[in-house]
C-alpha cells in the first residue's frame, strides 16, 4: 500500500500562527492550547517546519501572555 502524506492547507497554517500570536495579547491559555493543537495537526499533515514553529510559539506566547496578564492584574 502506498501512503500519501497530506499537505496541510494554508488556512490551517495561518490559523495556527494567529492563535499563537493572539495568545500573547488576549486569552493566553485557550488560544495557546488552540495554537498547540493546530501546530500538532500541521505537523502530522506534513508541514513539519510550520508545525514545530507553531508549537513553540503557542507555548511561549501562552506563558508570556499569562505572566503579563498576572502582572497587569496585580497592579505592577
Amino acid at each position: 500500500m502506498n501512503e500519501i502524506k497530506q499537505k496541510s492547507s494554508n488556512g490551517l497554517i495561518i490559523a495556527g500562527y494567529i492563535c499563537s500570536f493572539f495568545a500573547l495579547i488576549i486569552l493566553p491559555i485557550p488560544l495557546g492550547i488552540a495554537g498547540l493543537i493546530i501546530g500538532i495537526v500541521n505537523l502530522t499533515k506534513g508541514s513539519v517546519g510550520n508545525g514545530i514553529a507553531q508549537i513553540i510559539l503557542s507555548v511561549t506566547c501562552g506563558l508570556f501572555g499569562t505572566i503579563i496578564g498576572a502582572m497587569i492584574g496585580s497592579g505592577m
